[in-house]
């Protein structure tokens, strides 16, 4: 089962909290679906190096299902 992220670390999060509650106090069951599609792992490596600063980035991003890094120089 996927882990729902706190209200505090997503916005959209704290929106689906407050739509919920609303609901709830209609007397309405909200019936949420996960519709994404897994896709096959692309063939690449990453070449470079990441800074340590990039490194704690990266390392935080893991544990949500989405997300971007840019890593510039």
């Amino acid at each position: 089962m996927r882990r729902r992220p706190s209200e505090a670390q997503c916005p959209a999060a704290r929106f689906a909290g407050g739509v919920e509650g609303l609901l709830r106090q209609l007397k309405i069951t909200p019936v949420l679906r996960d519709e994404r599609f897994a896709s096959k792992p692309l063939p690449w490596v990453f070449q470079g190096k990441l800074r340590p600063e990039q490194l704690r980035a990266d390392q935080a991003m893991l544990v949500h299902d989405t997300g971007v890094l840019i890593a510039t120089g």
